[in-house]
C-alpha cells in the first residue's frame, strides 16, 4: 500500500516548482493578450514610439470629442505638463481648452489632432515630446514626428496660429541616465 503522506513530502518541491512555472506562463499569456491591444501606430521602425492607449487615454480622448468646440478657442494640447496645467484657474471665463493627456507622445497627438483642428481653433499651444525622449526616440525621429504633427495642423487648419512650447531640458550624454537622447 502507498503511503500518500511520504509521497507528497518527497515530491512537494517538484509540485510547487511545476505549479509556479505554470502560473507564470499563464500570467504572461494573459498579460500579452490583454495589453497588446493597447499599443498601436507602429510603423515597424526600431525608433517608432507606440501610443499606449490605456482605458484612461481612451476615456480622456472620448471626453474631448463631446466637450464644446468653437473656432474662437485657444487650445492647449500635449502630455501631463499640459493636462496638469490648471488653465481655468489662471484664466477664468476664457475660451481656453485643455487637451492634454498624461503620458502622451507625439504620435498620440497626431492620432487625435483632427478632433481639435476640425473646428479651426484660433490658437494652438503644443507641449509634447518629453515622453518620446524618455522612451528612447532618436533626435532624427523626434524631429520627423514633430514635423508631421505641424504639417497636419498647417494643412488642415492653416488659419490657426501655432505656438510650440519648450519641453523640459533633457540633453544628457550618459545613456544610463534619464533624459538621454540618442543621436541616431
Amino acid at each position: 500500500m502507498i503511503n500518500y503522506n511520504n509521497y507528497f513530502k518527497k515530491n512537494l518541491k517538484i509540485i510547487l516548482i511545476l505549479s509556479l512555472f505554470l502560473n507564470i506562463i499563464t500570467i504572461m499569456y494573459v498579460c500579452k493578450r490583454k495589453y497588446d491591444k493597447y499599443f498601436s501606430n507602429s510603423t515597424g521602425t526600431k525608433n517608432d514610439i507606440n501610443v499606449l492607449k490605456t482605458d484612461y487615454y481612451l476615456q480622456r480622448d472620448k471626453l474631448f470629442e463631446v466637450l464644446p468646440k468653437d473656432s474662437n478657442s485657444i487650445v492647449f494640447i500635449g502630455d501631463s505638463q499640459t493636462q496638469n496645467y490648471e488653465l481655468s484657474e489662471f484664466f477664468p471665463n476664457s475660451n481656453l481648452k485643455n487637451r492634454g493627456i498624461n503620458g502622451d507622445v507625439i504620435n498620440g497627438v497626431i492620432n487625435r489632432i483632427n478632433s481639435i483642428i476640425d473646428v479651426k481653433p484660433k490658437k494652438i499651444f503644443i507641449e509634447i515630446g518629453i515622453n518620446d525622449i524618455a522612451k528612447g526616440l532618436t533626435k532624427k525621429d523626434f524631429i520627423k514626428n514633430y514635423n508631421k504633427l505641424l504639417d497636419v495642423i498647417k494643412n488642415k487648419s492653416p488659419e490657426s496660429k501655432v505656438y510650440i512650447q519648450s519641453i523640459l531640458p533633457t540633453e544628457n550624454d550618459n545613456p544610463k541616465q534619464p533624459g538621454y537622447c540618442k543621436n541616431e
